[in-house]
């Protein structure tokens, strides 16, 4: 059975995906950006290189996308509880 934490964890992860998801949507910006990203990433993997370049690179990019996802995690839950602060500031909330 999953912890209260652990589906609480589970929503904002749900949360920051279509979040996401609706920002690459609506802003070009970061659409073009990922659509480079994805086009260089393919490059790079399709590029000749000894199998221990290969497993650094991927070593390397396994970790660069845990760290930016427990990030991403990190900074959204902050947001929220950022925001419940402001409102209690401004009187909004008890």
């Amino acid at each position: 059975m999953e912890t209260y934490e652990e589906i609480v964890m589970q929503a904002v992860s749900e949360l920051m995906v279509k979040a996401m998801s609706e920002q690459r949507i609506s802003d070009e910006k970061v659409s073009a950006l990922t659509d480079e990203l994805v086009e260089i990433s393919g490059k790079v993997m399709a590029a000749p290189m000894d199998a221990e370049t290969r497993a650094m690179l991927d070593r390397y990019l396994s970790i660069t996308h845990t760290l930016e996802g427990l990030r991403e995690e990190h900074l959204y839950v902050q947001g929220a509880k950022d925001c419940v602060r402001l409102l209690k500031e401004l009187g909004v909330l008890a």
